[in-house]
């Protein structure tokens, strides 16, 4: 049994697992759906078909429903993700601006000093 890892991996790194996924399973859904309604290529019913056993492999319902709430969810974890991504940015830059402001406070504190 493995131990789970304490540290997340860092933004970029998981939103372009998220990525990823969802692309794997939009795709699979599309073919779904596409089936169901006007018919698919021979060659996208092996597609079709690859893609079951592995998301099946994987643990995966690949009923249409199932999928579909599946890319829903994966859907609202990555907007969870760049939101996320996007407030520890903004308070990247914010630290900046004060580090910037207290180097300034700093030297003005030093050339007021000196003037006396």
């Amino acid at each position: 049994m493995s131990t789970p890892n304490p540290t997340p991996p860092p933004f970029p790194t998981a939103l372009a697992d998220l990525v990823a996924l969802r692309r794997r399973h939009r795709r699979f859904y599309n073919l779904q759906t596409k089936l169901l309604g006007w018919g698919i290529t021979p060659a996208e019913v092996r597609e079709l078909d690859l893609r079951n056993e592995e998301l099946l492999e994987q643990g995966y319902d690949t009923h249409y429903d199932s999928m579909r709430e599946r890319l829903r969810e994966i859907d609202e974890l990555e907007q969870q993700l760049r939101r996320e991504m996007w407030i520890e940015e903004r308070r990247k830059r914010e630290q900046e601006k004060e580090k910037e402001k207290e180097q300034e406070q700093e030297q003005e504190e030093k050339e007021n000093r000196g003037a006396q």
